[in-house]
């Protein structure tokens, strides 16, 4: 719970929120200089040199020891927070993290954060001050022991508790990276330097901007390697590739013929080739093995592929804002076979779509209403519905 500072002066409240005004900081001061109190004097001389330097993380851990009630002297919270420290130093990652983890859920079942805010809201910004500072040792020692998404998990905790720290933002990059997620990486260093540069830290500004550029450089690397990989496996597919293509009338052997003394003359590359003959083969192969299929031309049977494909649906939500937390569950369920199905309804009534593509309205019409617990499931059905067992490999897995 919050302690009391009736007695206090107003900027003690606001530092920890906003900076004070000059003569916040002038009754401040004399409070410090007055006071008989000497851990509330120092508490008020660090959140005065806080204030001064826009070190809001400064301002609240000089504040939490007197605004919590959770970090009395003799409560649980210390002995257990020094267990993590010892274990830290002695190198005992497992140990460390299960004490600070017990510190969090202290600090976590504060009754604080249901509190109306007063004072400004002081006591809530400290405790968000502390709880910040254990999810990003939760988040390191996660690193440390290899458990690269629990890190992730324990950074954007901290991030939420105190969005204006640093170097929350700083140990989310370091965790993106160890999971191989170098963009985002980029952009949380980014985030941890905009924030120093606001709070006057330059040189830790110019080194989280420069790890910001490592990962962009990673990220350029890491999508190299994984399109030199694709690239290696369309030239191992080449000849059963054109094989299949042939078959299915893609091509004539005079073009294929084409194609190879274009490769022999270095003007085009086995597995470009691939790449770029790739789409029109889908096509084919639908057409070949769908009934449905059969009567439509190239165009529409891409379209109807990428609607009965869940993932291309669900880039449809990704537009929605109502996927994002607005609605409840039921709702967005319901919501979400509207999306798919106002699309694939409009494909189906285009009027140059044949009988057989308006055969599927039935079917979709079922779709829409079905009360089941997975959307995918649902495409699932709907793609059994009017697609023979050939084209279920288009289907998600």
């Amino acid at each position: 719970m919050a302690r009391s500072t009736r007695n206090l002066p107003e900027g003690w409240g606001r530092s920890t929120t906003s900076r004070s005004s000059a003569a916040e900081r002038a009754e401040m001061r004399e409070f410090s200089r007055t006071t008989e109190d000497v851990k509330i004097s120092r508490a008020m001389e660090a959140m005065l040199r806080a204030d001064e330097s826009g070190d809001a993380m400064e301002a609240m851990t000089a504040a939490a020891p007197f605004l919590l009630d959770e970090l009395r002297e003799d409560g649980p919270f210390w002995p257990a927070k020094k267990a993590a420290e010892v274990a830290f130093r002695s190198g005992d990652w497992a140990r460390s993290l299960e004490h600070y983890t017990a510190c969090e859920a202290q600090l976590q079942a504060s009754p604080i954060q249901m509190q109306r805010p007063d004072d400004g809201g002081a006591a809530q910004k400290a405790l968000g001050g502390e709880l910040a500072k254990l999810n990003a040792n939760i988040s390191m020692l996660h690193l440390k022991l290899d458990h690269a998404d629990l890190a992730v998990a324990a950074a954007a905790a901290a991030i939420s508790n105190c969005a204006s720290w640093p170097k929350a933002h700083a140990r989310h990059a370091e965790a993106l990276s160890a999971s191989g997620q170098h963009l985002a990486a980029a952009q949380a260093f980014n985030m941890a330097a905009f924030r120093a540069e606001q709070q006057g830290a330059s040189s830790s500004a110019e080194s989280w901007s420069a790890r910001a550029e490592v990962e962009v450089q990673r990220a350029e690397a890491a999508s190299a390697v994984v399109h030199e990989r694709e690239m290696q496996a369309a030239a191992a597919e080449f000849d059963d590739f054109f094989a299949r293509a042939l078959q299915l009338s893609a091509l004539t052997e005079a073009d294929l013929d084409a194609l190879t003394d274009d490769i022999a003359r270095g003007a085009a590359s086995e597995a470009g080739l691939v790449v770029k003959w790739k789409p029109m083969v889908r096509v084919k192969e639908a057409q070949r093995n769908a009934g449905l299929f059969q009567v439509l031309d190239g165009n529409v049977t891409e379209e109807v592929l990428a609607l009965v494909h869940a993932g291309e649906l669900a880039r449809m939500e990704q537009t929605c804002r109502y996927f994002s937390g607005m609605l409840d569950r039921a709702a967005q369920e319901r919501l979400r076979r509207t999306t798919r199905c106002k699309a694939l309804r409009a494909l189906c009534n285009k009027p140059s779509a044949p009988e057989s593509l308006r055969a599927i309205l039935p079917h979709v019409a079922q779709y829409c209403v079905e009360q089941l617990d997975s959307a995918d499931d649902a495409v699932q059905r709907l793609v059994a519905a009017f697609a023979p067992p050939p084209l279920r490999f288009w289907a998600p897995s």
